[in-house]
């Protein structure tokens, strides 16, 4: 368990990623294997599991949130690995937010990203949970902890207060979407020729001109903080993150000023300029008074509109220098489906049964390699039948699936016997759900999967792999590697948030006969008397802990084994990370001996 802090100023929130422990790291000392040339020579770790994949199980819990006027609720947090890979996401849902599901073992650390903030939290996939509190801080607070805290450059918004209206499409975002509207802060000095009408602004904050002669923003007049400049003209200019079709409000408190506001809209770069400009809004307004006055503007951004620059400027219309303060622009998010996700973050903007979309592994594949002499041990070339698969995953508004789509390409088929290739549907802990959670499955190309098993949520993906007519292991024929693509319907009155998509194979001529990986259930047409004879010491590894099923992630297709090479002399890094219990050589499996491996490519 960590606590951390939740920073809290003007409108604003960020993350600071003060922590009180540090995040472990992989274990720095390694064994060395050595001579190590047979499998019967390994030393497997108590405990081991051959699954490469890690139990993910993060919840991060915003606490004070009632002693303050901020609403996290539906915003948006990413789970990214250390490249910046997304590998889901949630919504805060009652000041907190949960992560589970599997992952690759090789991900032994991850960020907790905050879209609205840009600020990151790195954390361990077993983390449990994470504490973050609510405080506020003083704009000099800001500045003295800088350093101290990295994160907090980059600083937008995230505490968005949020009203819905159940018979619209749009929700109300009643916080300032700007930062510093007060302008409490500093500015940042344009040159005058990258002023108009076009300046890079990637942030945030705000920029003036070095011709707006402007004074300072740290004057009061009856507690209020003003810009004034010194002759004629003030300028200013800050970008945000805007929804198309969202209808917004600009407004500010002026005396002695004619005022001047001007909206440029841009299309989806990360940069704004000439380039990408979609189109512009303008409008004008005058107060001669020496009271302040409030003065707004609606606007609607088009089509294909994601970025917007707020431009102001304005001059002194003879009473006195030209003032303004408390710029506010607030507005509505779009969301067309109605379903809770606003347009800007919904893969599926206009299906409210569907909002993310992901990709499992996030990049390159899962492969599953058998050796298929299950009870009896073979000669651990693992090519007797390989394959590896990307499973995307759509979920709704509440983070639950309802659609899985699975590409499986059957790589090797290197054994004697005839097998089936099956796949299950088990919760992330590897136990069976207690009901039917699959409502249809479909092939796709003319491929249809078989479903005899469907009430068990288990599919046949291959019926007799030999009938595939290629062996891909050096010694037998080769062949294409043949692909079968089918997408699985999940009933989303189940709210299922997470699963295991268990590979194993039975034989063709004997259902009974199933070969799982180890820490995996069996089905009930398993042949129970089979466990504990030949070589198996239970639970589908030797004695020694030797298994029958290993599976790996990599970046690129897994170059299995030829035939009669053990896995051991096919992948000298192979025994290491066996032995230091996976915490090493982690990337064994993209360093073979070319000569004794089967090339995917």
């Amino acid at each position: 368990m960590r606590i951390l802090t939740y920073l809290s100023f003007l409108c604003a929130a960020l993350f600071s990623c003060t922590q009180e422990e540090n995040v472990p790291t992989l274990i720095t000392q390694q064994t060395n294997t050595g001579t190590i040339s047979t499998m019967n020579e390994l030393q497997v770790p108590d405990q081991f599991s051959w699954s490469a994949s890690l139990p993910l199980d993060l919840t991060v819990e915003f606490q004070n949130i009632g002693e303050t006027n901020f609403n996290l609720e539906n915003e948006l947090v990413l789970l990214l690995d250390m490249e910046g890979n997304q590998l889901t996401q949630a919504l805060i849902k009652n000041n907190s937010v949960s992560f589970t599901g599997k992952l690759p073992h090789t991900l032994s650390k991850l960020q907790i990203y905050f879209p609205k903030t840009q600020n990151v939290l790195e954390v361990l996939p077993d983390e449990g949970d994470i504490f973050m509190e609510v405080a506020t801080f003083s704009p000099s607070d800001i500045l003295e902890i800088d350093n101290q805290y990295p994160f907090i450059n980059g600083l937008k918004y995230l505490a968005l207060d949020v009203e819905k209206n159940s018979n619209s499409n749009k929700r109300v975002q009643s916080t300032n979407l700007l930062q510093d509207g007060t302008l409490d802060g500093s500015l940042t000095v344009l040159p005058n020729d990258n002023w108009w009408p076009h300046f890079l602004l990637n942030e945030g904050g705000w920029y003036t001109s070095s011709r707006s002669n402007y004074q300072a923003i740290h004057g009061t007049e009856s507690n209020n903080q003003f810009a004034e400049p010194l002759e004629t003209h003030l300028l200013l200019g800050q970008t945000i993150d805007i929804s198309a079709g969202g209808e917004y409000e600009l407004s500010a408190d002026i005396k002695h000023m004619h005022l001047y506001f001007h909206i440029m809209y841009y299309s989806g770069a990360e940069t704004v300029g000439s380039s990408n400009v979609i189109s512009q809004d303008q409008r004008t307004h005058a107060n001669g008074s020496h009271h302040w006055k409030n003065k707004s503007f609606s606007f609607t951004p088009p089509q294909g509109a994601t970025k917007a620059t707020i431009y102001i400027s304005g001059y002194d219309q003879g009473n006195g220098s030209a003032k303004i303060d408390n710029i506010t622009l607030t507005g509505t998010v779009l969301d067309s489906d109605n379903d809770g996700v606003n347009d800007d973050i919904d893969i599926y903007p206009n299906d409210a049964t569907k909002a993310f979309f992901e990709r499992y592994p996030a990049e390159g594949y899962r492969s599953v390699l058998f050796e298929d002499l299950w009870p009896y041990q073979g000669d651990y070339d693992f090519n007797d039948v390989v394959v590896s698969t990307i499973v995307n995953t759509i979920k709704n508004a509440d983070n639950n699936i309802v659609h899985l789509s699975i590409s499986m390409d059957i790589d090797a088929n290197g054994g004697d016997f005839n097998s089936d290739v099956m796949i299950r549907l088990l919760k992330a802990d590897k136990t069976p759900f207690e009901q039917q959670i699959i409502t249809s499955v479909g092939g796709a190309n003319g491929y249809e999967p078989g479903t005899e098993e469907i009430s068990s949520n288990l599919i046949k993906v291959i019926s007799n792999n030999q009938k595939l007519g290629y062996k891909n292991n050096g010694d037998g024929a080769n062949g294409d590697v043949q692909n079968k693509r089918f997408s699985i319907v999940i009933d989303p009155a189940l709210e299922i948030k997470n699963i295991d998509p268990e590979i194993f194979i039975c034989r063709t001529f004997d259902r009974s006969h199933e070969i799982h990986g180890d820490g995996y259930p069996v089905t009930s047409n398993f042949n129970s008397a089979m466990q504990n004879t030949g070589h198996d010491g239970g639970n589908f590894m030797t004695s020694e802990g030797y298994p029958w099923r290993l599976e790996i992630f990599s970046s690129t297709k897994f170059d299995h084994p030829k035939e009669g090479v053990s896995i051991i002399n096919a992948y000298p890094q192979f025994a290491n990370w066996v032995q230091n219990n996976k915490q090493s050589y982690t990337d064994w499996m993209e360093t073979p001996l070319e000569s004794k491996v089967f090339d995917m490519d």
